[in-house]
């Protein structure tokens, strides 16, 4: 199933929709504007390369595919940044572990500096204890750099290469939908991961920098769920992307970055049935979770605040 450059950027720009248009699911009243405004900066420039006779290369087309995907996060926001639980956490980190030692650069130190920071990412989240804030925000802030980080490891060998070299028509159809699907998911959580960064826009003022950046902080640890997984199931997860990725590599069913591209999306769907089906056995009840320091910190006052209440009470008897 290969043969077409044609086909092929039609299943990759098919893939890239159906990604983003499941992850806004349900649509809602003017979504058909904010696709348009989404499309309208690629639209423009293609335009300009008619005008101006020139071809449309394959790193061009990739561009012009990022452009869209950048505007549509941005527009989407509120509804594509991810609510994460641990369980999400703890699946990205293990998938990105595997990939950095299958792809990974074994003489450069990133390559240890990432398999150090996710083993202890790994324990942190099998820990049964509430996290504090910063805590979270860093944890959110590496979900996000593990989905980068697996993208741009997987690139150098990737279909996305080949079609930026312009060799799309020796491509299978059926993987370039794969790719179209996973690129689409990389590159909204490449736009959150530089949402992150302390980074002003142009002409934008200190203030309103400040506060709009906080507000973004303080959305991001809003979506993290803070009910623990059951160290058993966390366990289990970890074993079985590692059996799933060994198993793969002894029969070859797929290529290894085929197989990551499924598991990119295939894996949130899959933990999201799991849990709504099994949540009292994959997680820790909220009364077996010790508090962090500073929610204990915050029952103490609460304490402090309600034994006055009563004293004064007293008094006005």
């Amino acid at each position: 199933m290969t043969g077409n450059s044609n086909i092929v950027w039609i299943c990759l720009i098919g893939g890239m929709f159906l990604q983003l248009s499941y992850m806004v699911l349900p649509f809602q009243r003017w979504d058909w504007a904010r696709y348009l405004g989404s499309a309208a900066i690629p639209l423009i420039v293609l335009v300009q390369t008619d005008t101006d006779n020139k071809v449309v290369s394959g790193e061009d087309g990739l561009l012009l595919c990022g452009l869209f995907t950048f505007m549509f996060a941005m527009l989407f926001q509120e509804r594509l940044l991810p609510r994460l639980g641990e369980g999400a956490i703890l699946m990205w980190s293990a998938i990105l572990l595997w990939v950095t030692v299958e792809v990974g650069a074994w003489e450069s130190s990133a390559t240890y500096v990432c398999l150090g920071i996710g083993a202890i990412v790994l324990l942190l989240l099998m820990a049964p204890r509430a996290l504090p804030y910063l805590l979270k925000l860093g944890i959110y802030a590496w979900f996000l750099l593990a989905v980068v980080a697996i993208g741009v490891l997987q690139f150098a060998g990737s279909d996305l290469s080949l079609i930026s070299a312009g060799k799309a028509n020796s491509l299978d159809y059926r993987f370039a939908l794969i790719d179209g699907m996973a690129g689409a998911y990389i590159g909204v959580h490449a736009v959150y991961l530089y949402e992150l960064l302390p980074i002003p826009r142009k002409g934008e003022q200190w203030g309103g920098f400040k506060k709009r950046w906080t507000g973004y902080l303080n959305l991001v640890v809003s979506r993290f769920d803070d009910q623990q997984l059951e160290p058993r199931a966390a366990t289990g997860i970890v074993i079985g992307i590692a059996l799933l990725a060994y198993g793969n590599h002894a029969v070859g069913l797929m290529p290894a970055r085929t197989l990551c591209n499924l598991i990119l999306f295939g894996l949130p769907l899959a933990w999201g049935v799991a849990a709504a089906r099994w949540s009292h056995r994959l997680m820790i009840p909220p009364s077996v979770v010790s508090p962090s320091p500073t929610s204990a910190k915050g029952q103490s006052q609460s304490r402090k605040k309600i034994g006055r209440a009563r004293h004064s009470r007293k008094h006005r008897q």
